[in-house]
């Protein structure tokens, strides 16, 4: 920002109007990004939370090999035979680690629920079974809560409104705490043998400007998932989009494989393999079942360098007769717009930066907690000594009126 004269005049007479716009915005919604942020920071490593507090989901003596992916099917089958839809099979995330499948399914009331099954691949016991959101499944109630406030997609949208709200407010923070005469000394630093007040007011502003970029990233991405059909629009204005993306790619429009009468299916190891010949440095991460006769493999795979670790998007796509394959989608092929509209998910929860990415996400989840707090304890600070200045001027009026 400049600092000629006329800036400065300008700066004065905005500056009361940014100040109550970053004051109403922080105390009408900073507990909500308060609760953002530290169900945020558990989500980060919300699956080594779940290990932890159910150590049974931790293998004891992991062995040699692995059961096959079609042993393990055939387990999940054999303990859910009322369950013969789609599976989605999750790879251990490290060797100890269980396969994680998923499989929706239909309530009573005909609503839609998630069943979460913990498979030791070493033996192919099934080791937990549980359903997504249930209170006792602790880690997706937490990731519900940030995510949709338990409203469903309004509450989705309600926290995409609440990201955009927050980019605004770091913006008036950063024009509110822009250095006058250019002072980045004190700017940038703590002032020592301060009183309380302003001890706050530097803890304040320093945890909000270091945790700028952090925080704003987090906003901005977790706002772009939430609006990710306009942000889609927007980017392909400017590149083009081929896909849809989210933290599970969807299949391309119109894949379905060929039914061939007397063909038995081929196995899910036959799957694995034809998408290992494609990505032979890829880890495969999941595995999806076809969903009926037109149904079709799904491999999801994680190359070398891939931005996201767990939920990656190196797709092959496999007829489940033929063994063909349908469709590919390679990150390494994107173009700009694709690989821009890709970064949000690993960018909100800091796996583009590996584990130190998601460790600064994880601690910037309690940055906004720090400046609630801060902010909050500063304007009840100005607010005493306005009332005390106001009640010193009523009194002295009262004593300078004349007596009649």
């Amino acid at each position: 920002m400049s600092d000629r004269p006329d800036n400065r005049i300008a700066r004065f007479r905005l500056r009361p109007i940014w100040l109550k716009v970053h004051l109403w915005l922080g105390l009408s919604v900073g507990a909500v990004w308060v609760l953002m942020g530290l169900t945020g920071a558990v989500n980060v490593f919300r699956w080594d939370i779940d290990e932890w507090l159910n150590p049974e989901l931790i293998v004891a003596e992991p062995g040699d090999t692995r059961k096959s992916l079609d042993e393990i099917l055939a387990a999940l089958r054999a303990a859910h035979p009322e369950r013969n839809g789609i599976w989605s099979l999750e790879m251990p995330r490290h060797e100890a680690g269980m396969i994680l499948a998923r499989q929706m399914g239909k309530k009573a009331d005909g609503s839609s629920e998630i069943l979460f099954v913990s498979v030791n691949p070493y033996t192919a016991d099934i080791v937990a079974n549980r359903i997504y959101s249930d209170f006792s499944f602790l880690i997706t109630w937490i990731y519900d809560l940030h995510s949709t406030f338990f409203l469903g997609s309004a509450g989705f949208k309600l926290a995409g409104v609440f990201g955009l709200v927050l980019m605004i407010t770091l913006a008036t923070g950063v024009y509110l705490w822009w250095p006058r005469g250019n002072n980045w000394r004190a700017a940038l630093a703590f002032k020592r043998g301060a009183g309380v007040e302003r001890s706050i007011f530097d803890i304040h502003k320093l945890f909000g400007i270091y945790g700028l970029a952090v925080l704003f990233t987090i906003a901005f991405s977790g706002t772009c998932l939430v609006f990710r059909d306009y942000v889609r629009s927007a980017v392909a204005l400017v590149s083009p989009i081929y896909g849809n993306f989210s933290p599970a790619p969807a299949p391309p429009e119109g894949l379905k494989s060929v039914p061939v009468a007397d063909v038995a299916p081929i196995t899910l190891e036959h799957a694995a393999a034809v998408a290992g010949s494609i990505f032979p440095d890829a880890r495969v991460r999941f595995v999806k079942t076809p969903g009926g006769p037109e149904g079709f493999h799904a491999i999801q795979m994680r190359q070398p360098g891939e931005a996201s670790l767990f939920f990656t998007t190196t797709t092959v796509w496999v007829d489940q007769f033929s063994g063909e394959v349908l469709a590919v989608r390679d990150p390494n092929r994107f173009t700009a717009g694709e690989t821009f509209l890709n970064l949000m998910w690993p960018l909100h929860n800091g796996e583009a930066l590996g584990l130190a990415g998601r460790i600064l996400v994880c601690i910037a989840g309690f940055l906004p907690l720090v400046l609630y707090l801060t902010g909050l304890s500063r304007w009840l600070q100005k607010r005493k000594a306005t009332r005390r200045l106001e009640g010193r001027i009523a009194k002295a009026a009262s004593k300078a009126a004349p007596i009649e």
